[in-house]
């Protein structure tokens, strides 16, 4: 998902859930940084706060690309990379909607970072 060794890489990439087409609907996120951090954001009114955070302890910035995977159930959101657990957090207010990614780059967007997507798979399990 990211190439955190690369300079054009974004500072952090992820997934973005649970959009709806009303401005009152929540929108969340989960991202990672180029050095295993990770975090929940939710959005509302066009305003995005930080929700939770953690950190993968054995991450390889070192790899090519890395996969963020997103799991929720009942209103709680656990977040993986790699297949390791970075965090995790309850949303009372999310419901399903639109699913996308993000890349942010942390200076503007027109700094010339790019952010690679590739084999994305989404999944509604019973």
């Amino acid at each position: 998902l990211i190439e955190p060794g690369k300079s054009e890489a974004p500072n952090a990439a992820g997934l973005v859930f649970g959009w709806g087409p009303a401005s009152e609907d929540f929108t969340y996120a989960f991202l990672v940084t180029k050095d295993g951090a990770c975090e929940f954001r939710q959005e509302n009114n066009n305003r995005w706060t930080r929700v939770s955070q953690g950190q993968i302890s054995d991450f390889l910035q070192q790899k090519e690309s890395h996969t963020v995977r997103v799991a929720i159930r009942d209103g709680h959101a656990y977040g993986f990379v790699d297949g390791l657990y970075c965090d995790d957090n309850s949303f009372p207010l999310y419901e399903s909607g639109y699913i996308g990614v993000a890349a942010l780059s942390g200076i503007d967007q027109e700094d010339g970072s790019k952010g690679y997507f590739d084999n994305a798979r989404f999944a509604n399990l019973p």
